[in-house]
């Protein structure tokens, strides 16, 4: 029912003063100078289709269009710059949920630090060359932060700081050697059974080559390499 309300300060709520039967009661005044507006409904579906999508009705769409959980859709659309920014990045080929858990992963802990959000053409570079096994995580980790604080390149940082990651497996196999051979006390833990060995020998392969090896591939080819060698008792 319409009615007028007051404070209440006392008990801290509003309470009620008088009822009203119909909205003339409220005493509404016209105003003289300002002329009835009638649009006409083309002009107002313009202005309809010139706003910009609002953040529910996006958010509903990242999860129809992309299939992402609500969850991730919702952070998505918090701001316009982050949402507009996913987009981007799947428009040029990237994994929606692969997209979004970066942007809200990683790139939000450096926005919280200060950083500025990376452009969309080098966050979908960086994430094609890491799903390609070209560069690894932690040097993926390395080229996002220097991005948000200098706004550096994606293929310049990888050019001259060397980081592009080592999959080729005939140097894995040369590196796996050249290893084994410099650690004969870890290669006979492992001949033994000591199979924790082989984390010893993986972390030694992966500081001589400055942390560019593949570590997945490395680790397959360094286990093929112990056991082509014969076993000690």
């Amino acid at each position: 029912m319409p009615e007028t309300l007051r404070w209440d300060e006392a008990n801290g709520k509003t309470v009620p003063m008088r009822a009203k039967e119909i909205a003339g009661e409220y005493l509404y005044l016209p105003e003289p100078d300002l002329p009835p507006l009638h649009a006409a409904a083309a002009l107002v579906e313009k202005a309809r289709m010139g706003l910009p999508e609002l953040p529910r009705p996006r958010a509903a769409r990242f999860v129809r269009q992309y299939g992402l959980p609500p969850e991730r859709a919702e952070l998505l659309v918090a701001t316009r710059e982050m949402a507009d920014c996913f987009e981007e990045i799947v428009a040029k080929g990237a994994t929606p949920l692969a997209a979004a858990n970066l942007l809200l992963g990683e790139v939000s802990r450096l926005l919280n630090a200060g950083g500025e959000l990376p452009a969309a053409d080098q966050l979908a570079r960086l994430m094609a060359l890491q799903e390609a096994g070209s560069i690894s995580v932690t040097t993926a980790k390395e080229v996002l932060a220097r991005m948000s604080a200098r706004g550096e390149s994606v293929d310049s940082m990888v050019k001259q700081q060397n980081f592009l990651q080592i999959s080729d497996p005939e140097a894995l196999a040369e590196l796996a050697q050249e290893v084994i051979a410099a650690n004969p006390g870890a290669t006979a833990d492992y001949l033994k059974g000591k199979t924790k060995a082989l984390g010893y020998l993986m972390g030694a392969a992966m500081k001589a080559s400055q942390g560019r090896a593949n570590p997945e591939s490395l680790k397959k080819i360094l286990a093929q390499k112990l056991a082509e060698r014969p076993k000690k008792y």
